[in-house]
């Protein structure tokens, strides 16, 4: 009689377990569309991941510790830019978002749960991802808005869950694979777009990228080099006698100009960089509201570090990124891993048109990183039973 009772509480704290997960995790998908119980909510969850869940812990784990120094330094190095580099709100809130980002991440890879309740916790996303993504899909059938902002890049990341979900067929992950193109194309996000034969590529010859550390870590380099190199000859384009010809391609097969004013953001941003301190950067305030009096973004993480932290900044900002990717290939063999790799990879390429990796979108932001640390979680669960320790 007791295992009978046991069984059926068991049972009904997974029901809870699910309607909980599948309510942060509508929420955080939509927390972007301005509902305030949907921002407090998200706004809950990022505080009392990076403040209240350490404290509730009896041990952290410290598998990852190069990740967790390079971590440290830069957030040091982060304050001291904050307290010598002040100059209004914006230099305190813009730098401790940046750090709490991070925070966060650090937060999620100190973590170690059962491989069984990982495995279910991929399951239930896997699911909500799905019936998400069909309703969105559903909505742009019928011509209907959803209210779902930033839905490519929720799309993209929910990809990594029903990837990873053994019980996913095949066939149904290439179908929801197609449904994220055809939305990135439909919402326009060139970058998504073209970024999808680089994704697939990376994820099918996984095993030949990962063979060897000296070629692991040269695509890491390759992919830095781009990222730099990339801005640097899209604001030259913009400028040369190739610009117009580069907008009516642009306007004749994607509907929308080669160049959309971020070579005008980028381009300013640079030169007041380049007229301050360039090692260590103007300050967190430094933005184009601060530049030249616009409140757009500057759509792009590395040059948004740069021109905020300097080269000093930058090169330790990498460091950690650099410290991550060589980690993975540590545990190359383990699926959440792969997919965390392949995915960092790809999100690192977006980051040259997006801040999520620094709190600028903080709903896109929890769920990057999130994705970036699940394979490292996997790995303090597979450390840790290996020990004897569950």
């Amino acid at each position: 009689m007791n295992n009978e009772t046991n069984e059926e509480i068991s049972k009904y704290n997974k029901r809870i377990d699910v309607l909980i997960v599948a309510f942060l995790f509508v929420v955080i998908s939509f927390s972007n569309s301005g509902n305030l119980i949907a921002r407090g909510t998200l706004y809950a969850l990022f505080i009392g991941t990076i403040v209240i869940l350490p404290l509730l812990r009896k041990k952290i784990y410290l598998y990852h510790k190069k990740i967790i120094r390079s971590f440290f330094i830069l957030v040091i190095y982060n304050v001291i830019i904050i307290l010598f580099k002040f100059e209004n709100y914006d230099s305190i809130y813009n730098g401790i978002l940046y750090s709490a980002s991070l925070l966060f991440f650090v937060t999620l890879i100190s973590s170690k749960y059962k491989i069984s309740s990982l495995n279910s916790f991929t399951r239930y996303l896997s699911t909500i991802s799905r019936l998400l993504i069909l309703v969105n899909f559903a909505f742009i059938i019928i011509d209907k808005t959803l209210g779902w902002v930033s839905s490519t890049s929720f799309i993209f990341l929910f990809l990594y869950f029903i990837y990873l979900d053994s019980k996913t067929s095949k066939q149904s992950k290439v179908v929801f694979t197609l449904i994220w193109i055809v939305t990135a194309i439909l919402n326009e996000s060139r970058t998504f777009v073209l970024l999808v034969p680089i994704f697939l590529i990376i994820y099918l010859y996984w095993n030949k990228i990962s063979k060897s550390l000296k070629n692991y870590k040269l695509i890491f380099y390759t992919v830095v080099i781009m990222l730099f190199v990339i801005p640097i000859v899209y604001i030259w384009l913009s400028g040369s006698s190739y610009a117009y010809v580069l907008n009516e391609y642009a306007l004749k097969y994607t509907n929308s100009r080669f160049f959309t004013g971020r070579d005008l953001i980028w381009s300013q941003l640079l030169n007041n960089y380049y007229s301050g301190n360039v090692l260590f950067g103007g300050g967190h305030h430094i933005s184009p509201q601060y530049v030249f009096d616009d409140i757009k973004s500057s759509h792009n993480t590395y040059i948004s570090i740069l021109v905020r932290t300097g080269i000093v900044g930058v090169v330790l900002f990498l460091n950690l990124l650099k410290n991550v990717w060589v980690r993975y290939f540590e545990f190359k063999s383990v699926p959440a891993v792969k997919l965390s790799a392949v995915f960092f990879l790809v999100l690192l390429l977006k980051q040259s048109s997006e801040l999520s990796l620094i709190g600028n979108n903080i709903a896109v932001s929890v769920m990057t990183w999130l994705v970036i640390a699940y394979g490292l979680i996997y790995t303090n669960s597979i450390i840790v039973e290996k020990r004897g320790k569950v």
